[in-house]
This record gives structure tokens, sequence and C-alpha cells, in this order.
């Protein structure tokens, strides 16, 4: 009796702790929902609310593994240096906040603050403390994000939830943003009733070059599952017409959701008119197309992946052609007026400036629109709150210690996908797709901010995060 008594308490508990990991996902699916909706999250409300809703799903995933906490942590030492890594340059960003060094280290303005106000006014060496504190706190979100994805993916069916998630709620992201362009309104003017024109589909978001990197994510995702997918259920080896028919079969049978998803996003990356998203999501799916046909190692599977890729390249092709309008006419615009792109290399080289004259202690994180009007050589009628590269402005802000290791943490995570990608056969697509979603944003960060609006950093996070717990063999993995 005693023992039949025991048996069902530890059942009933189990099933609590199970319901609570379910709740900690659907809860992480609903910040998914959420956070591009209020402009990315990029107003200080919208970040306020991502914050929250990051260390929620936090407690409610700890609650649910309080039996097995191990499932929480990373567990390679590998995974445990890339944390430190950027763990470190957290803590440094902290650090330049605090009236704690030298006068030498600090910024000069603040000697200059003194003497006017005749005070003795503690200096630091961030230039601007509190957006210094503000800015480690949401960076400390995305790092969040990648633990959390990376814990909750190290179950399959967990994995499989969140990138499904990614995929489908950016495709419904595409369509509300082409109801708004239908209906002549954009999300400030529905939000803040602020008039903005409307020429480029930019969903949710206030930029339409955000939006381009939060479809070209959700794009790289879904045409990697369609080639892994294809790769098992397209017959290449037995003719053109068994070809044909196994790929029709496979594309308007199990693969039709992330077909039209794929349609879907790859059309909101092009609407929105981002020359530099093009090209980072091109770069993206030409990294996928190379190996997904060098990791098919027989014939008969190389050919599938060809015919998939093919498949999926063929309506990306039709869209360029039939769209690319507006990215031409942006293009030739920009280069006609020289506005834009003259702008973006005042504020590079204001960046350089930064750098030069605080190369290892930085700015402080998140000052580049406080250091802009003491670094740039012209004036410019805008205010100039971010950098347009955020290597240069993680280099300014941080300076090139503390910068350089959130480089390696995020590159080695990519290479350590790259690697699963090879190590896997099963679910290879999850680091496939962390590996072509990092080639991505590499790509865009140099022209633009994109992860700086946490409705892209989630999405990068949660693909990364799955990237790197399915990268694992399956007997180092949570197999249920």
């Amino acid at each position: 009796m005693t023992d039949a008594m025991t048996s069902d308490h530890r059942s009933i508990s189990a099933r609590t702790f199970e319901s609570l990991q379910y709740l900690s996902v659907l809860a992480y699916i609903l910040l998914l929902i959420w956070t591009p909706f209020p402009l990315g999250s990029a107003v200080s409300w919208g970040a306020g609310f991502f914050e929250i809703g990051v260390a929620a799903c936090w407690i409610l995933w700890v609650f649910g593994n309080y039996q097995n906490l191990t499932l929480v942590l990373p567990n390679r030492a590998f995974l445990w240096i890339l944390a430190a890594l950027f763990s470190s340059a957290l803590l440094w960003g902290f650090l330049q906040a605090l009236p704690i060094w030298p006068a030498g280290w600090n910024h000069p303005l603040w000697a200059m603050t003194r003497d006017v106000l005749h005070q003795n006014v503690q200096g630091t060496i961030s230039i601007d403390p509190w957006r210094t504190k503000s800015e480690v706190l949401k960076l400390a979100s995305y790092f969040a994000c990648v633990l959390l994805s990376f814990s909750m993916a190290r179950k399959p069916r967990f994995a499989s939830m969140l990138f499904s998630a990614v995929v489908i709620i950016s495709a419904l992201y595409v369509l509300y943003g082409y109801g708004l362009l239908f209906f002549g309104t954009t999300q400030p003017q529905i939000i803040y009733a602020i008039r903005f024109p409307v020429r480029y589909v930019s969903g949710p978001f206030m930029l339409h070059n955000s939006f381009a990197t939060y479809c070209g994510l959700a794009a790289t995702a879904s045409i990697a599952r369609l080639v892994a997918w294809g790769s098992d259920a397209v017959i290449a080896d037995r003719g053109a017409r068994r070809l044909l028919l196994s790929l029709l079969q496979f594309l308007f049978g199990r693969g039709v959701i992330f077909l039209f998803a794929a349609l879907l996003l790859v059309s909101g990356v092009i609407a929105s008119a981002s020359r530099g998203g093009a090209a980072a999501f091109l770069g993206g799916i030409l990294v996928m197309a190379i190996l997904a046909i060098f990791l098919a190692r027989r014939s008969a599977a190389r050919g599938a992946s060809v015919a998939a890729i093919g498949l999926t390249l063929l309506p990306i092709a039709a869209f360029l052609v039939f769209n690319s309008d507006d990215l031409a006419d942006r293009t030739n615009d920009l280069l006609d007026a020289g506005t834009a792109d003259s702008v973006r290399l005042e504020l590079w080289g204001a960046a350089r400036r930064m750098i030069a004259s605080a190369p290892w202690q930085g700015l402080g994180l998140g000052t580049f629109q406080d250091s802009y009007p003491l670094y740039a050589s012209r004036a410019l009628p805008f205010v100039m709150d971010k950098a347009h590269c955020d290597y240069l402005e993680l280099l300014a802000g941080l300076g090139i210690p503390a910068a350089a290791a959130i480089f390696l943490a995020v590159g080695g995570s990519g290479i350590y996908c790259l690697m699963g990608a090879f190590r896997r056969r099963r679910n290879r697509y999850y680091a496939l797709t962390a590996v072509c979603a990092s080639v991505l944003v590499t790509i865009h960060s140099g022209v633009d901010f994109s992860l700086q609006m946490p409705a892209v950093a989630l999405s990068y996070a949660t693909l990364l995060g799955g990237g790197i717990a399915q990268s694992q063999r399956t007997s180092a993995a949570v197999t249920n």
C-alpha cells in the first residue's frame, strides 16, 4: 500500500513538473507572438515587457525542471566557455556604469562637468551610466533567450514547437504587414498616432530593414525544414516523372504549411525593399544550398536535395523578377540623392573615432547617441542613436576586448552548429538553420542594427539556441 501511494505521488509530481515545462514553452511562444507587435519592442516600454517576459519564462522553466536542474545548464565544456565569454562582456558593461575607476579611466566629459558645475561629480567609464545599465539588461535578456531555447530544445518535441512557432508567427506578421499596406497605414500610426509615409512593407516594425531581417530569419528556418523533409520524401533516382510526382506529393502534403510560409516570408523580405536585408537573406540561402548538397552523402539524397533547393529557389527568383521594382527604385534614389549612404559613412567615421579615443575600456555600452555629437565631423539634422553597424557600435561602446568576447561567443556558437550539422543525421536541419541564420545576421549587422530590435534578437536567439541543442549526438541529448 505504502509503495503504491509513493508511486502515485511520484507520478503526480512528474506530471506537475511536465505541465510546468509545457507552460514555460507556451509562455515563450506567447513572447514570440507579442514581442514584434510594439514596433519590434524597440520602444522602451516594449523592451521592458520583453525583459519581464523572458524572466517569467525562465522561472517557469526552472520550476518545471526542479527535479533535474542539469537540463537547465549547458552540458559541454565548449558551451561553458562561450557562455563565460558572453557573460564577461556583460559584466564589463555593468562595471562601465559604476563610479569605481581611476580618474584617468573615466570619460573626459566628467572632468569637464566638474569644472563647469564646480561640484565633485563622480565619473564613470560610461558617458551615460543609466543607458549603459539599460543596454546591459537588454543584452542579458538576449543571452537568457539563447540559454532558455537551448535548454528547451534539448527535448525534440519542444525544439519542434519553438521552430514551428518562429516560422508561423513570422508568416502571419507578413500578412499583417500587407494588411497595413492595403489600408494605407503603419504600425507607428496605430500605436502612437504618428503618420509615416507608406511605401514599403515593414509589418509591426518601425523600420523596414529590421522587418527584412525578421522575415529572413524565419524564411531560412522554413526553407531548411522543407529541404530536410524533401530530401527524405522526394525520389530523385527513378526518372523525371517519379521525381516530379514525389515532389508534388511532398509539397502539397507534408510540406504544404512550410511551403506557403516560405513563400510569404520571402515575399516579405523583398516587399520590405531593404537592400541589406535582401542581400543578407540571399547570403544565408546560398550557404544553406551549399551545405545541403555537401551534407547529402548518397547520390540519391544529393539529387533530392538539389531538387528541393531548386524548387525553393524558383519562387524566390520569380519574386525577385516580378517584385524587384521597389528594390531597384530605392537603390537608384539613394544613389542619386546620396543621403542615406552618406549618413552611414559619417556614422561609421564617428564610430571609428570613438574606438580610437577609448580602444580598451570603451565609452559605455549603448551610448552611441550621447557620444556622437562629441565625435561627429559634421552636424546632421537628425538624432543619431545607432551607428548602422553593430560591430563598430559594440567596439565603441564596450571596447575592443569585451566586444571581441561577444564576437567570439556568437561566432563560436555558429561553428558549434556547423559541426553539429555534420555530426547529426536526424534533425540536422536545426543546426543548419542556426548556421544560415548566423550568416544572415552577420551580413546584415555590418550595415544595420536589426539585432538591437528585441523581436529580431528573440527569433535569432530561438533558432541559435535550438540549433546548439540539436547539434549534439542523440546519446548526449534528451530524447523525450
